[in-house]
């Protein structure tokens, strides 16, 4: 099944504790303390977590069978870094010159952040955790998605992302995808 996502996700993961995470939002109002399967159900405060852009929003929030609505899904902490997902249009940039690398997904074992990507520009090897994403793909050990955003149709307020700062004691930050290719991570 295909699924578009908002995923936040930290800049490190060392010692990150799920049961920390899942309180912070369930405290601010994001999730709420039901869960089906695993798939949290959105807050109190969730519609204003999120800013929408555009004029009318479509936004279920009422469990639906073919999981067709808004839920969370909070990913435990790996011990290595991995691609979380990423955008159909997804475009990796050197950060040394700023140039796209179109290949990037034809560079081998991609998937893992620490795997090095050649820029035909300049030349740079740079991990792909380190390459420009504009949002549009994630590299890390752990995530909270929100299942059923599309690409760019809401960001997430800032107060949420620093929640999750507070609680954690790490920086946050946030990124689109669509699970078309189904990403091998998590294992």
């Amino acid at each position: 099944m295909q699924q578009y996502k908002l995923i936040l996700y930290p800049a490190l993961a060392d010692n990150l504790q799920m049961e920390v995470i899942i309180t912070a939002l369930m405290n601010c109002g994001l999730i709420s303390g039901k869960s089906i399967h695993d798939k949290y159900l959105a807050g109190d405060s969730f519609l204003n977590l999120l800013t929408f852009l555009g004029c009318s929003p479509d936004v279920c929030l009422t469990p639906q069978d073919d999981d067709k609505f808004c839920h969370i899904i909070i990913r435990p902490p790996q011990s290595t870094i991995r691609c979380l997902g990423h955008t159909a249009t997804a475009v990796a940039r050197c950060p040394h010159c700023k140039n796209k690398i179109p290949h990037w997904r034809q560079t081998k074992d991609w998937e893992s952040g620490e795997t090095f990507c050649s820029c035909h520009h300049c030349h740079a090897e740079t991990a792909m955790q380190d390459m420009i994403w504009k949002q549009e793909c994630a590299y890390g050990c752990m995530a909270v998605e929100i299942i059923n955003i599309h690409p760019f149709e809401a960001v997430p307020a800032e107060n949420l992302l620093q929640v999750l700062q507070d609680a954690t004691g790490v920086e946050w930050n946030y990124s689109y995808a669509f699970d078309k290719w189904q990403v091998p991570r998590y294992k």
